[in-house]
């Protein structure tokens, strides 16, 4: 299937990471020299296999972080939250993951500044759940979630694969459901949502439900949540 972004006649996910106009500033602007970049695959695992091949750990994983940012811009691009300085993107991952790596070798118990605005904690006697939902080459969805504690420690963790995808905001709206009902069904009761879907938070917390498809998981979340004591 194309992309409904660029018009590129195949949406795959080598194309939203690598091959994608956003996706190619940001490789532009991350300062790491590979030649895997200018290599064509077919497929991401591909890839991510050939660059772990030719690359030591520690630029491997810079690598990986930039990756992930650019599938993050074009999930924001998508929401129409774009970022305005694109090339710095590259290089924030990668200052992100050396501050990572400072603090794993670090006799410091507190975690360093710089991460603080990154993922903040949920208040005491909470668990914070973050998740996502997104599409596999156009025709599948994916949605995946992560559940920490109040000290960043992750809790629970899971991915749920689907065929058919009903775009950006529902599948967003289906990767919620889905979160809360894996959560509820390990004994979390205590809960923080938090999304990179402006529009779908925004639905959530108006509880505005119309008549199109994305309303449905809506009325399905608002009803569900009656079972926990929830925060969002």
């Amino acid at each position: 299937m194309a992309c409904r972004v660029c018009g590129h006649s195949e949406d795959t996910n080598i194309h939203a990471v690598i091959d994608f106009p956003l996706a190619t500033t940001i490789w532009e602007g991350h300062g790491l020299a590979t030649d895997v970049l200018t290599t064509k695959f077919c497929t991401l695992s591909n890839c991510t296999v050939k660059a772990s091949e030719v690359m030591d750990n520690e630029l491997f994983g810079d690598f990986l972080a930039v990756m992930l940012e650019c599938w993050n811009a074009r999930n924001r691009f998508t929401f129409r939250s774009p970022d305005s300085d694109l090339e710095t993107l590259g290089k924030r991952a990668i200052t992100f993951v050396c501050h990572y790596r400072e603090h794993l070798f670090s006799d410091e118990d507190s975690k360093p500044a710089t991460l603080a605005n990154l993922w903040t904690p949920p208040s005491s006697g909470y668990m914070k759940l973050n998740f996502d939902g997104g599409s596999l080459g156009g025709i599948h969805a994916c949605r995946g979630f992560v559940l920490r504690d109040q000290d960043g420690n992750v809790m629970l963790v899971g991915s749920k694969h689907a065929r058919g995808f009903g775009g950006a905001t529902v599948e967003e709206a289906r990767a919620c459901l889905h979160t809360l009902k894996r959560a509820y069904s390990h004994g979390c009761r205590h809960n923080i949502i938090e999304g990179d879907c402006l529009q779908l938070i925004q639905m959530l917390r108006t509880r505005s439900i119309l008549d199109r498809l994305v309303d449905l998981f809506i009325k399905d979340t608002i009803s569900f949540v009656e079972n926990f004591e929830l925060s969002s």
